[in-house]
């Protein structure tokens, strides 16, 4: 399989997090033992494979002329010398190896494509070439990924036009019911994305975790991007199946400037939850743009209150600004702990200075009885267990 991004790995982390797709190289096809019932390869046609896979036309000449079969395939990936060439962007090797016969739809064990191999390393001649041998351009494989999701994904503009110019569905679905827009906001491919929207995509196509293009600009922090789906009236107020954003996966992110972009646009709905979240990953920057735009420091996530994130993070900086800004040092979760308890657990010791130095209760005690002493000595944080006893002189 080529080095190309798999939207089906797009999923979220728990707290917003973003991670993408992790790629595979393609099997040596030499020396491979043949699939269980299949007719033994010809050294002729190995050699194809060989030659092919290394990128050596010369050699590959010299295969065909012994008699390989050009639709030969690699038992252990499925590949033919065609997507070999594809994927290595080998376009003299390609275009010989159409004109003797090579099949442009025959798919590798993935169910990829020589066009999805091609588009994804945004080779356009070859795209070309694939094309005006009939290769079927909305041709997916076992995720549903096409080769314009392939070459959106990437990076890969020429391809991506190429493939537009040859009525590729622009609104095509993944597996996650992706779109080749959703790839591109997710990577930050501006150009990309614009050319898209330019073609016709929906920037309001929603993933079966309810995320959004504008949700996946905001993950990857591009303001571009918005304001290109923005111009197209992509839905700010627009929500993933968690209740969440575009405002807070951006804060949960880091994303300052997108952060500050939607301030500037008049959206702040979710801005206590952002800021929450913002609280949580020490984002200082992130956390000053949501409180100057109007966010309450009372604000609440997962029944904790702003101050006992940061403090359980060990934000420092971000609860200081919390605090200057109206945070209760003193608010309890849902189960009784306290900003100082959460950060006796931790033994942060710099957290616990801060909050003592601004009235935090070091004797009151959560749910199980417990006072912020108790939970530092548990944990064997000695040093914050006599800061707290030094707290209780007169």
């Amino acid at each position: 399989m080529s080095d190309r991004f798999h939207l089906a790995a797009l999923a979220l982390a728990a707290a917003l997090g973003a991670a993408p797709a992790a790629a595979q190289n393609p099997a040596a096809p030499a020396g491979a033992a043949d699939a269980p019932g299949a007719k033994p390869l010809s050294q002729a046609s190995l050699d194809l494979l060989n030659a092919a896979m290394i990128s050596d036309a010369r050699a590959a000449a010299a295969a065909l002329g012994a008699g390989a079969d050009v639709n030969a395939v690699a038992a252990q990936s499925g590949m033919t010398a065609l997507g070999m060439a594809a994927m290595n962007g080998n376009i003299g090797l390609v275009t010989a190896l159409l004109a003797a016969g090579a099949n442009p739809g025959t798919a590798d064990q993935s169910g990829e494509t020589p066009l999805m191999m091609a588009a994804s390393q945004g080779s356009a001649p070859i795209v070309e070439a694939l094309l005006a041998k009939g290769a079927a351009v909305d041709a997916t494989d076992g995720q549903h990924l096409t080769a314009l999701m392939a070459a959106a994904s990437a990076g890969r503009l020429d391809a991506v036009r190429v493939l537009l110019a040859h009525r590729a569905d622009v609104n095509a679905r993944s597996a996650d019911e992706a779109t080749a827009l959703t790839a591109a906001a997710f990577g930050g491919q501006v150009d990309v994305a614009q050319a898209l929207i330019a073609g016709g995509a929906d920037v309001n196509v929603q993933d079966t975790a309810g995320r959004t293009p504008l949700m996946a600009a905001a993950l990857s922090g591009n303001v571009p991007i918005a304001r290109a789906l923005l111009a197209k009236n992509a839905k700010l107020d627009a929500s993933d199946n968690g209740g969440a954003n575009a405002l807070i996966y951006a804060a949960a992110n880091g994303r300052t400037d997108f952060v500050q972009f939607l301030e500037d646009a008049g959206f702040k709905t979710g801005a206590d939850i952002a800021l929450a979240f913002a609280a949580n990953k020490c984002e200082t920057d992130v956390a000053q743009v949501l409180l100057k735009g109007g966010a309450k420091p009372t604000a609440r996530l997962r029944g904790s209150p702003v101050a006992m994130l940061a403090a359980s993070a060990g934000c420092t900086d971000t609860l200081n600004l919390l605090i200057a800004n109206g945070a209760d040092v003193n608010a309890k979760a849902d189960d009784g702990t306290t900003a100082i308890m959460a950060a006796a657990m931790e033994g942060y010791m710099d957290v616990g200075r801060l909050l003592i130095d601004h009235g935090a209760d070091v004797d009151v005690a959560n749910d199980n009885h417990e006072t912020s002493e108790t939970l530092a000595a548990r944990a064997m944080h000695f040093d914050f267990v006599k800061m707290i006893q030094a707290a209780r002189k007169p």
